[in-house]
Protein backbone atom coordinates (compact mmCIF):
# COMPACT_ATOMS: atom_id res chain seq x y z
CA UNK A 1 0.00 0.00 0.00
CA UNK A 2 2.84 2.41 0.75
CA UNK A 3 4.25 1.81 -2.72
CA UNK A 4 1.02 3.08 -4.25
CA UNK A 5 0.98 6.11 -1.98
CA UNK A 6 4.60 6.93 -2.83
CA UNK A 7 3.91 6.55 -6.51
CA UNK A 8 0.87 8.84 -6.43
CA UNK A 9 2.82 11.34 -4.32
CA UNK A 10 5.65 11.28 -6.83
CA UNK A 11 3.19 11.76 -9.67
CA UNK A 12 1.62 14.70 -7.87
CA UNK A 13 5.06 16.22 -7.34
CA UNK A 14 6.04 15.74 -10.97
CA UNK A 15 2.72 17.21 -12.07
CA UNK A 16 3.20 20.23 -9.79
CA UNK A 17 6.74 20.81 -11.06
CA UNK A 18 5.60 20.53 -14.67
CA UNK A 19 2.75 22.92 -13.99
CA UNK A 20 5.13 25.44 -12.40
CA UNK A 21 7.56 25.20 -15.31
CA UNK A 22 4.75 25.61 -17.83
CA UNK A 23 3.35 28.62 -15.95
CA UNK A 24 6.79 30.24 -15.84
CA UNK A 25 7.32 29.57 -19.54
CA UNK A 26 3.99 31.14 -20.48
CA UNK A 27 4.77 34.18 -18.31
CA UNK A 28 8.21 34.52 -19.93
CA UNK A 29 6.75 34.31 -23.43
CA UNK A 30 4.10 36.89 -22.57
CA UNK A 31 6.69 39.28 -21.13
CA UNK A 32 9.05 38.75 -24.05
CA UNK A 33 6.27 39.51 -26.52
CA UNK A 34 5.41 42.74 -24.68
CA UNK A 35 9.09 43.70 -24.57
CA UNK A 36 9.64 43.09 -28.29
CA UNK A 37 6.44 44.86 -29.30
CA UNK A 38 7.30 47.88 -27.16
CA UNK A 39 10.84 48.08 -28.56
CA UNK A 40 9.48 47.85 -32.10
CA UNK A 41 6.81 50.51 -31.57
CA UNK A 42 9.10 52.95 -29.78
CA UNK A 43 11.86 52.45 -32.34
CA UNK A 44 9.51 53.54 -35.09
CA UNK A 45 8.95 56.92 -33.44
CA UNK A 46 11.00 59.95 -34.39
CA UNK A 47 13.33 61.58 -31.90
CA UNK A 48 10.80 64.40 -31.55
CA UNK A 49 7.96 61.99 -30.74
CA UNK A 50 10.14 60.16 -28.22
CA UNK A 51 11.14 63.47 -26.63
CA UNK A 52 7.43 64.38 -26.33
CA UNK A 53 6.98 61.14 -24.36
CA UNK A 54 10.01 61.93 -22.22
CA UNK A 55 12.01 59.01 -23.61
CA UNK A 56 15.48 59.22 -25.10
CA UNK A 57 16.29 56.81 -27.90
CA UNK A 58 18.92 55.07 -25.74
CA UNK A 59 16.22 54.42 -23.09
CA UNK A 60 13.96 52.38 -25.36
CA UNK A 61 15.19 48.98 -24.12
CA UNK A 62 14.98 50.03 -20.48
CA UNK A 63 11.46 51.41 -20.88
CA UNK A 64 10.42 48.29 -22.78
CA UNK A 65 11.86 46.04 -20.07
CA UNK A 66 9.95 47.96 -17.42
CA UNK A 67 6.75 47.71 -19.44
CA UNK A 68 7.16 43.95 -19.77
CA UNK A 69 7.98 43.44 -16.10
CA UNK A 70 4.98 45.43 -14.93
CA UNK A 71 2.54 43.57 -17.21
Amino acid sequence: MSILNTSSTQRATVTAVFSNVLTALVAYIRQRRIYLTTVKELSRLSDRELRDLGIARHDIKRVSRQAAESA
